[in-house]
């Protein structure tokens, strides 16, 4: 299991931007959340899946 925090905009859509990137590459998303801190987005998940940084990094 991969646990992994992501900074996102914290902009409505961010997240599911981020949630299209992962499906569209058939990521699944085992657990987490999505908060903002200091006005930044963070999203705080666990995957499975190894490729994750790879795919987030395409993302991001």
């Amino acid at each position: 299991m991969r646990d992994l925090a992501v900074r996102l905009e914290n902009r409505p859509g961010a997240l599911a931007e981020m949630g299209e990137a992962l499906g569209s590459a058939g990521v699944s998303v085992e657990d987490g959340g999505a908060f903002v801190f200091d006005g930044k987005g963070i999203a705080h998940f666990l995957f499975e899946d190894a490729r994750i940084k790879a795919i987030l990094k395409e993302y991001l």
